[in-house]
């Protein structure tokens, strides 16, 4: 994996910007399958930015050879702002400094990303702790954990699922993190509004189909289908379009799921 500082970032900034390139190539790879090959981040005073070489999906160069750039754009400009709770927890634990702003932009030719932070004041270093599994238990086939409700939970919960990396083939093991983040992110956006809650993931594997849910101390919500713009929203029709059945229970809030697997 290659990783590189800028060369007027000032010393002692090498440990945060090898951490937060390694971060944003797991979480890009995570998130999207293929998604980077490799990640240089230049940290300078209060600026974090990190340019990332990815991989186009086969289907986004099939758009692109028909000369519909701007889909492919959209959608992945879109998606990197459903990763910011992601991005934003990677580049503040590296740093110990809080992230005020986040802003992200796609280039296909030749295929990059830049993922560019602003800092706080160097003083405001009191950021949530990393995600707890404050409850977990694991047997094959089966996973339940307790995370906190922080922004590192969902990365917490993709990490958690190499569980099933002897079970799963690739592309079923990528659809389900993905599933997960996009669940587990959206918990700890719209649950417990106290910032104190925690979030419970249940995994299993059975009869040729992954089942899961995700619960926490919300109210619930009714979801309505809508059009994703440039501001977000891909969460949910993320998680639509993944799932072969997928639903939502109000108080307190659970999400549940089925992917059915193509076993011989």
């Amino acid at each position: 994996m290659q990783s590189e500082q800028h060369p007027q970032s000032p010393t002692g900034a090498q440990a945060a910007s090898d951490a937060i390139s390694a971060e944003m190539v797991r979480i890009h790879r995570e998130s999207y399958g293929s998604g980077a090959s490799s990640a240089k981040t230049y940290v300078h005073d209060d600026l974090v930015l990190s340019v990332i070489e990815i991989e186009l999906l086969p289907a986004e160069v099939v758009v692109i050879a028909q000369g519909r750039s701007d889909l492919v754009l959209e959608m992945r400009n879109s998606f990197q702002l459903e990763l910011e709770t992601a991005l934003t927890a990677a580049v503040e634990h590296a740093t110990q400094r809080r992230v005020i702003a986040f802003l992200s932009d796609t280039h296909l030719d030749p295929p990059f990303v830049t993922e560019l932070f602003r800092l706080g004041p160097v003083q405001e270093v009191e950021l949530a702790e990393l995600a707890a599994e404050t409850e977990a238990v694991a047997r094959p086939g089966v996973l339940r954990q307790r995370y906190a409700s922080t922004a590192d939970a969902a990365a917490a919960a993709r990490r958690a699922l190499g569980l099933f990396s002897d079970d799963l083939d690739h592309a079923e093991l990528d659809q389900l993190r993905l599933l997960v983040s996009e669940l587990v992110t959206n918990a700890v956006r719209h649950g417990d509004a106290t910032g104190h809650g925690s979030i419970e993931l249940d995994v299993e594997l059975a009869d040729g189909q992954i089942i899961g849910e995700v619960r926490d101390a919300g109210s619930g919500f009714e979801y309505q289908p809508a059009t994703p713009g440039p501001t977000g929203g891909w969460g949910l029709l993320i998680v639509e379009r993944v799932a072969t059945r997928w639903g939502v229970t109000k108080g307190p809030s659970r999400v549940w799921f089925e992917i059915t697997r193509d076993t011989p």
